[in-house]
């Protein structure tokens, strides 16, 4: 079994793992509605056949649809129920583009209508750029079979992380100390040799077979162990940021091992275990490492740099759901400093249920039937709740009850809807409003939880102006409470608005609140949710209070 490393990928896809079903609903929509279009290259502008065009409507479906360019580059994509489109399209050798990218020189998302043929949604392709250079050992010598890994720092599962880029994948260099990284989006970028641990392989039961060197901390370019001191490097579109030197940071390393066990203290056979840097530490710093426990439950960590990290294991599965959250899971606090770690006991089990119903408040709108709903657990800290394996079982009866399976650690809850006209007003248990608070799964479960939905949810939108009073659709709006205090991960009181096909905005589903509104060039990545970006915008943006019942418009200026 591989070790994988990575940085913040894996916490990021937990943090939208919940609200994603894994299998598409039987009364998902299926629509009359399709959108047409071309992908061209950049630098060229002939057309790239081949590419991978996907599409979801969070309206109004759960699953994407998915369509190949032909030989002139021309796609279209079918049988679409009525809703708002999100776009992403990849191809070989060119960035993948999303929407949001400043790159992008095709459209906004895509309105589509019941019986509608959009056409012209055409994607324009940029090609990457690349870092390259050599590692050098303490003495000067080049560093062969070394992972290098390139990271960004962004805004994820609830402030900056060091997210790696390229999917996670490491590149290991040749003889000579060699390494070259492409596919690179314009950006400035950190760049980190992944030593040890971090950077194998090993079979169940931890031999070793191919791992990283050891007696090297992770490090850093331009040559440093401390995240703090690394430098980043900056790369322009399509061109390679070349001679990229550094050397190796030595360091005292150490073996970790142990065994897994399920609730009744047995060895756990062929168990999955990883090791990251503690969450509750706040680093930028992410780092993970991931083994197998044996026949008998037993693993090994290779060339630990001294540390404070966290261990977290699945054992036997407890549905057939397939995904590692559906098995059993814990987590063991750990603290490495200059000797050997043995005897270690990561101890899993079927952790805490919450239970409870789902309720529609009275309105104009008839309800949607309970299947329409799922209600998911969303964690808010990655030690004792799990940092991987998709979401934890859940179930939604006919009656409108559900149960959460499978959760430890601190988690808030939040339903997923199938429908435009619902959205959460409150989760409470117990009659107390714990909609924005995490519940502590432990050692019991927890009943009696209800998720209110309503169709009274205020919602704002409008057009966005330049100077000239023009308007324009290359653009985002970012609503968000006036009081900081609602900023905390995750928030409903922050969101993000993009244009329509038209160049308007329509941001719904927000609580009753004091807000504030911008509109400010294209955002990639989550870097809206981020406080310190909120407080940079605050005198920037136009104030708007939002009761039940609102549909207000604002037309805004776009600030640079």
């Amino acid at each position: 079994m591989r070790i994988r490393t990575c940085l913040a990928s894996i916490i990021a896809a937990v943090a939208v793992a919940s609200a994603a079903a894994a299998q598409e609903p039987p009364d998902t929509p299926k629509g009359t509605g399709s959108i047409a279009g071309r992908v061209t290259a950049g630098d060229t502008g002939r057309p790239i056949p081949g590419a991978t065009v996907t599409t979801i409507s969070w309206d109004s479906m759960r699953m994407a649809k998915i369509a190949r360019t032909d030989a002139d580059g021309r796609y279209e994509l079918t049988g679409l129920p009525a809703g708002r489109f999100e776009f992403s399209v990849e191809a070989p050798g060119y960035l993948a583009w999303q929407l949001g990218n400043p790159l992008r020189e095709g459209v906004p998302p895509v309105d589509v209508e019941d019986g509608a043929r959009v056409k012209a949604a055409d994607v324009v392709m940029c090609r990457p750029g690349a870092i390259e250079g050599v590692l050098l050992d303490e003495f000067g010598d080049p560093a062969p079979n070394v992972s290098v890994q390139v990271a960004r720092l962004q805004f994820a599962a609830g402030r900056k992380r060091l997210m790696p880029v390229g999917g996670g994948a490491a590149r290991i260099t040749d003889d000579r100390g060699h390494f070259r990284v492409t596919g690179l989006a314009p950006d400035s970028y950190y760049v980190l040799a992944l030593t040890g641990a971090f950077a194998g392989s090993s079979d169940a039961g931890g031999a070793a077979d191919t791992e990283g060197p050891a007696w090297f901390a992770q490090t850093y370019y331009p040559g440093t162990a401390e995240v703090g001191d690394a430098q980043r490097i900056a790369v322009k579109r399509g061109e390679t940021a070349d001679g990229v030197g550094f050397s190796l940071v030595p360091a005292r390393t150490v073996d970790v091992s142990g065994t897994v066990v399920d609730g009744e203290g047995l060895p756990a056979a062929r168990s999955s275990v990883l090791l990251s840097v503690r969450d509750s530490l706040g680093s930028v710093e992410f780092l993970t490492a991931r083994t197998g426990g044996g026949a008998n439950g037993r693993f090994k960590f290779r060339n630990l740099s001294p540390g404070v990290y966290t261990i977290q294991a699945w054992g036997r599965p407890i549905t057939q759901a397939g995904n590692l959250n559906s098995a059993e899971f814990g987590w063991l606090p750990l603290n490495v400093a200059g000797s050997e770690v043995t005897g270690l006991v990561v101890r899993t089990s079927r952790n805490a249920a919450a239970r409870g119903r789902v309720v529609f408040e009275e309105g104009a709108v008839p309800p949607i039937p309970f299947r329409q709903v799922r209600v998911a657990g969303r964690p808010v800290e990655f030690d004792s709740a799990p940092i991987a394996g998709g979401p934890s079982p859940t179930t939604m009866n006919e009656d409108g009850t559900f149960e959460i399976q499978n959760l430890s650690g601190h988690w808030v809850i939040r339903p997923d809807v199938t429908s435009a006209d619902w959205t959460l007003k409150k989760v409470t248990l117990g009659g107390k409003d714990v909609t924005d608070v995490p519940i502590e799964f432990k050692d019991k479960d927890v009943d009696g939880l209800e998720v209110v939905l309503t169709t009274r949810n205020p919602s704002l939108g409008g057009a966005v102006l330049d100077d000239r009073g023009r308007a324009i659709g290359n653009f985002s709006v970012i609503v968000f409470a006036a009081d900081s205090r609602r900023w905390t991960f995750p928030s409903r009181f922050v969101a993000l608005g993009r244009p329509s096909q038209q160049g308007r905005y329509k941001v719904g589903g927000l609580p009753p609140e004091d807000y504030l509104v911008v509109a400010v060039p294209p955002i990639t990545g989550g870097e809206w949710q981020d406080p310190e970006f909120l407080e940079s915008l605050r005198p920037l943006a136009q104030p708007v209070t939002l009761v039940e019942g609102d549909a207000k418009s604002i037309d805004l200026r776009l600030k640079r």
